[in-house]
């Protein structure tokens, strides 16, 4: 029971990422001086087309894949906004014993178990799209992006630089600290 929380958690933590990458990609924009917010649709567009590159998609292959993904993204969306909706309703204190927490856990967990079907029934249409190799890139450089937006997020936050999260996080991998290069850098 208690590796299947751990395991719910983890997955939970990823999908803050998912819903709240927008929301970073929008302060990351008034950061460098452009005031408007970036919609939702605009955030995709830019992610879309950044895993479009990283995945070496052809036109051909994009054009494809990508109606695809947003019917899986429509799909999984009905999860993410249940899941925000249980951590809006804890942060407002509405949770207030362990039991509570509890259901909102397992509730949770079924969501992600959910949002985890949802992909899994687009998997056969998207490898008949793309190969298996390319789908890896594609899953790699979404999570990438996502995990860029949120550092920037976080970096505004702080008031720090790219340079204080290198020295902060040199336990990572080097590849992922690409510096001022970062192909995610717009």
């Amino acid at each position: 029971m208690k590796k299947h929380i751990l395991i719910t958690l983890v997955t939970l933590l990823m999908l803050f990422v998912t819903m709240l990458a927008p929301t970073a990609f929008a302060q990351e924009s008034r950061r460098r001086g452009e005031n408007k917010v970036m919609s939702r649709e605009q955030f995709e567009k830019r992610k879309m087309d950044y895993v479009v590159k990283q995945a070496e998609l052809t036109k051909e292959e994009a054009k494809q894949f990508l109606p695809l993904l947003k019917r899986m993204n429509e799909k999984r969306r009905k999860y993410h906004e249940k899941i925000r909706d249980m951590v809006e309703g804890e942060r407002e204190g509405k949770l207030k014993t362990d039991d509570d927490y509890l259901k909102m856990i397992l509730e949770m967990s079924k969501c992600m178990e959910g949002e985890k079907s949802v992909e899994v029934q687009y998997l056969d249409s998207f490898l008949q799209v793309i190969h298996a190799k390319k789908y890896y890139k594609y899953k790699q450089a979404e999570f990438r992006f996502l995990n860029h937006m949120m550092r920037e997020r976080g970096r505004h936050h702080r008031g720090g630089s790219r340079e204080d999260d290198k020295e902060r996080h040199m336990h990572h991998d080097p590849k992922d600290m690409k510096g001022p290069h970062d192909p995610c850098d717009f």
